[in-house]
């Protein structure tokens, strides 16, 4: 009796723990193939928009939390979200060699193909 219980508790452990792991964001994925395509990136340049997109996932987040814990009001919330997205623009624009205005269209577009 005492390996069964020993057994459907280690079971219990190794299921929970692979249910809490990340997934990768299956919209993210398609931004990222979109992307490539149309700018024509690398393999090294795919990894580096990866983490951009990553980064402001996670800074997105933060101010979130921030705003439903009450630290922040509305409007700096909004202004620290212009800010993480014109930073993520600035730099995709660098890593594909186009134009803000070029990346920011393509934005509009893909969000709304990837949803």
């Amino acid at each position: 009796m005492k390996k069964i219980i020993i057994l459907f508790s280690i079971l219990f452990v190794g299921i929970s723990t692979n249910a809490q792991k990340k997934k990768a964001n299956p919209s993210n994925d398609c931004y990222v193939d979109t992307a490539t395509a149309q700018f024509n990136l690398s393999e090294n340049n795919k990894v580096t928009l990866n983490k951009f997109l990553a980064e402001r996932e996670k800074d997105r987040a933060a101010v979130l939390k921030k705003l439903r814990a009450t630290e922040i009001t509305k409007q700096y919330a909004r202004t620290q979200m212009r800010a993480i997205n014109q930073k993520y623009f600035t730099s995709l624009s660098n890593l594909t060699a186009e134009s803000k205005k070029v990346v920011m269209e393509f934005e509009k577009e893909v969000r709304k193909k990837c949803k």
